[in-house]
């Protein structure tokens, strides 16, 4: 009976350890956050996990409720360009516990992250490269 509790919890550990991609559906990026089918580990992820949006291209994360996440970080492969739109509900919020970045593109290639409607709450430190965070 123990080994199987301790099998369980070291796959619900090491989905939060290694954080989960949004992979989308069949190379559709574009979707809802609440989706367990968008992630990598098949599961929403929780306060205590690292959430990764690295795809490149324009895509739409759609956040219907409240979120919380350990850390968010927005890379595209590379430098690659990318420009997510991340559509908050008016009642949504997303929460970074510790760190919110926005990493990549360049001048030619920018990285662009916007905002649209809900909160955004970072509470240890938000970082923004080229292209940055919007607020529509």
């Amino acid at each position: 009976m123990n080994k199987k509790i301790y099998a369980v919890c070291a796959m619900l550990c090491a989905a939060s350890l290694f954080g989960a991609n949004w992979d989308g559906i069949g190379g559709d990026y574009n979707g809802d956050y609440q989706n367990p089918l968008m992630w990598s580990t098949g599961l929403v992820p929780g306060d205590l996990d690292l959430v990764y949006f690295l795809r490149s291209g324009a895509y739409t994360v759609s956040v219907s409720a409240a979120v919380t996440n350990l850390t968010t970080e927005f890379r595209g492969p590379g430098n690659a360009a990318y420009n997510v739109n991340v559509a908050l509900a008016s009642n949504a919020k997303l929460t970074s516990r510790t760190n919110f970045f926005v990493r990549g593109g360049t001048v030619a290639y920018p990285a662009r992250v916007a905002f649209n409607g809900g909160t955004l709450e970072v509470i240890n430190s938000l970082q923004a490269g080229n292209g940055g965070l919007n607020d529509k």
